[in-house]
């Protein structure tokens, strides 16, 4: 009796290990044990949004190793042929050779004036000894040059000349900004054409996501409520699509603007290295950026038209010589005349102009030393500015692109989960959603970045140095 009792105890102990068994190879392996069609609908929901994992995944990379990125010339060259052709880089040229002008003006009073006329007539006159009429004629030729007017001359021309430098250093920032405008407009368009393609992979991936579901509702897994709400999801994937698309139209008008075609899709390039910064040299870049460079000829020019203005006060010591020839009516013969004379010349009384014109030379060095102090300080803002948000840029990648890698695992778990019943439709449908909430943060992160870095190249000056290295 007793034997038969352990006999019994003995069947039920090797029953229940191979129902654990079989149990085991079930949670371990449930391709295999619950057949071809279960294998099936996990390899289908597995690629369900691939497409999309593997384009973030690719900026991923690029943004890690900025080797495997493509070549920075071909952006760069297509960047400078966009600026020379800009109206706002073609007019500011134009400034320069205005103040070219000016500056010409300036030197022509260091030149040697001459002057001539000639002229011819007729004259009736009267007198005692008779009356006289005919035809009479005369030239005249006159040379004018200065010797000495206090230095009120080489005084203006210093002030032309600085005025002149003062513009070209203008047309370089000027350069620089239009340089940084143009590869915002590059960066911004692809931008909006990688937000469209990340849209349309989420729209695949949400009707793939609904093919799969009416396949387990067509199983008795899902029910037609879960149809309707994935469905619901796909429209929501379409109105973005819209809106992306309306956005890249926006973009493509402003990349025409510059580069008068269309933008291509174009993985993003490498980019500019700066490295070599140091926020400790702040003041070192303030000093050579171009707006204060400017700043800094035309205080120099202010003060040279000071002197000049105080210089013209005294007058100037001209030589001037003229020789004229005349000829009377009746009269063969020419009369000649010739002289040579040193002259003095100054105003002694002009109503109070020239006293008036010194003190808006005065006003003019006021404003222009207030002037300088202004863009010293609106450039240090700017850069530390540019320092900031370039440092916090690049802190933002590296925290999204790690909450896309947490938004990538938690779908494929959330999708294992699914194909075997355990986890709910909302749960998948949310963890699709972040996906791709995290993918477009994401690729707004690296856009963003990139153009922090061109404005702190641009704020210190190094942008122009940088792409005509290239």
């Amino acid at each position: 009796m007793i034997r038969c009792r352990s006999i019994e105890l003995s069947h039920k102990f090797i029953q229940c290990m191979v129902f654990g068994l079989l149990i085991g190879l079930c949670l371990g392996h449930p391709k295999s044990v619950l057949g071809n069609d279960a294998e099936t609908r996990i390899t289908s929901i597995d690629i369900i949004g691939r497409d999309l994992v593997l384009l973030l995944n690719q900026l991923i990379e690029g943004e890690r190793d900025p080797t495997k990125r493509l070549p920075l010339e071909p952006v760069l060259k297509k960047v400078n042929q966009a600026v020379q052709r800009s109206p706002i880089f073609l007019q500011s040229q134009a400034n320069v050779r205005e103040v070219t002008g000016q500056r010409n003006e300036a030197f022509s009073a260091l030149l040697p004036r001459i002057s001539s006329s000639v002229g011819s007539g007729s004259n009736d006159s009267s007198s005692n000894t008779g009356i006289y009429s005919g035809s009479t004629s005369q030239s005249s030729l006159n040379v004018s040059q200065l010797l000495y007017d206090f230095g009120a001359s080489w005084k203006g021309l210093t002030a032309a000349e600085k005025r002149q430098a003062s513009s070209l250093m203008r047309v370089e920032s000027q350069r620089s900004e239009l340089t940084l405008q143009v590869i915002k407009v590059f960066y911004e368009t692809q931008r909006s054409l990688l937000q469209v393609r990340l849209a349309r992979e989420n729209l695949q991936a949400r009707r793939s996501f609904v093919n799969f579901i009416r396949e387990r509702a067509d199983l008795g897994a899902s029910s037609s409520a879960d149809v309707v709400r994935a469905e619901s999801r796909v429209a929501e994937a379409l109105e973005i699509l819209a809106s992306s698309l309306q956005s890249l139209s926006q973009a493509q008008a402003n990349y025409r603007q510059y580069y008068d075609n269309e933008a291509e899709p174009y993985i993003l390039p490498k980019e500019i290295s700066i490295e070599e910064m140091d926020l400790n040299k702040l003041d070192v870049y303030v000093q050579g950026h171009p707006a204060a460079l400017a700043a800094q000829l035309d205080l120099d020019a202010a003060n040279f038209d000071v002197d000049a203005a105080k210089a013209r006060l005294f007058g100037g010591i001209y030589a001037e010589a003229s020789r004229s020839k005349s000829q009377g009516p009746g009269s063969v013969l020419f009369n000649e005349s010739n002289s040579f004379n040193l002259v003095v010349r100054a105003e002694l009384y002009s109503g109070g102009s020239q006293a008036a014109r010194l003190e808006q030379t005065l006003a003019k060095l006021d404003k222009a030393s207030m002037e300088l102090n202004r863009v010293k300080q609106e450039q240090l803002r700017i850069l530390r500015e540019a320092f900031a948000e370039y440092n916090g840029q690049l802190a933002s990648v590296s925290a999204r692109m790690l909450v896309f890698k947490g938004a990538e695992d938690s779908y494929a778990i959330s999708k294992d989960l699914y194909a075997f019943s355990r986890s709910s439709l909302f749960e998948v449908l949310k963890s699709q959603e972040d996906l791709y909430n995290s993918g477009q943060r994401l690729i707004d992160g690296i856009i963003n970045r990139a153009l922090a870095k061109y404005k702190l190249l641009n704020a210190a000056q190094r942008l122009n140095q940088e792409i005509t290295s290239k």
